[in-house]
């Protein structure tokens, strides 16, 4: 069984890199329209 605080520290850094993953598509479309 996990601890709930690693479980909710995991879905936090997974959310984080994913909210910059999207920014930086989001970034580069823009540029290359």
């Amino acid at each position: 069984m996990v601890p709930q605080e690693v479980f909710l520290g995991a879905i936090s850094v997974n959310s984080h890199t994913l909210q910059s993953a999207i920014t930086l598509k989001f970034n580069t479309e823009i540029l290359n329209y």
